[in-house]
């Protein structure tokens, strides 16, 4: 079996290290590659969905924005293709913009550069080659091997 080079998978003590610092959790996750792995075996490229946040920063965005319960927690997505492995996640502060509320706008960048940093670490931790993608409000890391 393949091991993914992020801290969310292979380094738990560093990953809540860094999601410590960063004031965000994990909440939930989801091994969605698992429905792969039982068609087409162990082989089957990984994807874990990571849903990660922290309640006060949800409750404050919801005060201004109810709709952002919608979209907090955030999703970062963990997936595995043949060019390497991607650490993806969409920008709060792009889903909240149609609302045009500025005080929810101003948490949502702030989670945005919470989950960033985060992000960036765990990509940086991998010890392999990575590089950054910034398209609309999605941004992407990949990690090659």
């Amino acid at each position: 079996m393949r091991t993914l080079p992020w801290c969310f998978l292979t380094d738990w003590a560093g990953c809540n290290a860094a999601t410590g610092a960063a004031g965000l959790r994990e909440m939930a996750h989801f091994d969605i590659g698992e429905a792969l792995r039982k068609e087409f075996g162990d082989g089957a490229p990984r994807i874990l969905r990571l849903v990660i946040g922290n309640p006060l920063i949800m409750k404050e965005m919801v005060e201004h924005v109810p709709d952002a319960a919608s979209y907090a927690p955030v999703t970062a997505l963990n997936d595995e293709r043949r060019d390497g492995v991607y650490l993806s996640y969409d920008l709060m502060a792009s889903l909240l913009a149609p609302y045009g509320n500025p005080q929810a706008s101003a948490v949502a960048r702030q989670l945005d550069e919470k989950v960033v940093a985060l992000l960036t670490a765990s990509a940086e931790r991998s010890h392999h080659s990575s590089s950054y993608i910034e398209h609309g409000g999605r941004v992407a890391w990949v990690i090659i091997r």
